[in-house]
């Protein structure tokens, strides 16, 4: 019988001690942990982590290459999909890198983009990244990851996520 169905969360306390527990409940919850019934980890990136298929419409692993120039389409969506899209991207050479999460907000019913934000980290190796701009637009009701570029043969992999 497991304790994470007996007990409610509010028997189980922890500030420095932890009560409501004995050694017999404590190791039926580590044995359902272990057997996988509360927690389901998946590598496949087609599912959550409790098994459940993800809508592969809002749910999506993006790689594309792109070199040098402007406006140049990662991904594209319908904007009907909803509101708002993180990118957790990493755009790399093979031996230099930068990652970072592009998140966007729009609004379908006026075709306009109200915010884009690009937050990332140091780039790893020699080359400029800040030679990397990322953008977006709303052509024929589609949404579009735009980058700018003055870096020639890169890669572009993402997870994206769309909200409403």
């Amino acid at each position: 019988m497991s304790i994470f169905k007996e007990k409610e969360a509010k028997d189980i306390k922890y500030n420095g001690s932890v009560s409501g527990l004995t050694a017999e409940n404590v190791q039926d919850a580590i044995d359902e942990v272990s057997s996988g019934a509360i927690c389901n980890i998946s590598t496949d990136e087609n599912f959550a982590g409790d098994g459940t298929a993800l809508n592969p419409l809002t749910f999506k692993k993006i790689s594309t290459n792109f070199g040098i120039g402007n406006n140049q389409v990662l991904d594209s969506f319908a904007d009907t999909l909803g509101n708002y899209c993180v990118w957790e991207y990493v755009v790399s050479d093979g031996t230099n890198s930068r990652g970072g999460t592009v998140t966007l907000h729009w609004n379908a019913t006026t075709n306009q983009i109200t915010d884009i934000t690009d937050t990332s980290t140091e780039a790893i190796g020699t080359l400029n990244f800040g030679n990397v701009e990322f953008d977006a637009d709303i052509q024929a009701d589609a949404i579009r990851l735009l980058v700018n570029s003055t870096l020639a043969s890169f890669t572009f992999t993402a997870i994206r996520r769309i909200s409403e």
